[in-house]
């Protein structure tokens, strides 16, 4: 509304009562927010712009062996001719697990106390481990699913195993492009765009 400036609790204030240090704080902070929202905009078009021609380069890759390609799936990384630069289109799946996983808990701590009886609980801690949450309440898909590397010989453990495989989920998908170029130490640094 004309003449008046809103404060922190929404009521109308009329201009010439608020304070000039607070009216030039207002305005560098609208000024910088503006120009922070601006730079976002610009930068959130060009990533898309980038994506649009990772996509671009590896259809036409694709089509000099005479593939068609479907979507957009895929880490990719794009290497300058002379090494110095390169860019990475890389995929990040969230992971959560279903009801399946708690049978699935039970059945490996079940295993790793027929297996450790008269040994030292310190093993059993171990697997536990894996199984731990975090501070929101999550269970690590890494931990979790790095129990599929051990090749361990054991019909419940097998079972187990199988019951984490179908309890998988992934709940989201997020793209993401990075940028990085090689400095004086051979060591490709990453290009900050935020």
């Amino acid at each position: 509304m004309e003449g008046y400036m809103k404060n922190g609790m929404g009521h109308l204030v009329p201009v010439e009562q608020v304070r000039t240090i607070d009216k030039l704080r207002d305005e560098i902070v609208r000024r910088m927010i503006g120009g922070a929202k601006m730079l976002a905009k610009h930068r959130a078009q060009y990533q898309e712009e980038c994506f649009g021609m990772v996509t671009d380069f590896v259809e036409l890759a694709a089509a000099e062996h005479g593939v068609t390609l479907g979507g957009e799936k895929g880490n990719i990384q794009l290497t300058s001719y002379d090494g110095t630069m390169r860019v990475i289109r890389a995929n990040d799946y969230q992971i959560t697990f279903t009801e399946g996983m708690t049978a699935a808990r039970k059945i490996i701590l079940d295993c790793v106390e027929k297996w450790t009886e008269g040994a030292n609980k310190n093993l059993a801690a171990l697997v536990q481990k894996a199984f731990e949450v975090d501070k929101d309440g999550h269970l690590s898909a890494s931990k979790i699913l790095g129990l599929y590397q051990y090749d361990i010989v054991d019909d419940e453990w097998s079972r187990a195993i199988n019951i984490i495989r179908e309890s998988v989920q992934v709940v989201s998908t997020k793209t993401y492009i990075r940028f990085y170029e090689r400095g004086a130490d051979s060591e490709y640094k990453q290009i900050a765009l935020g």
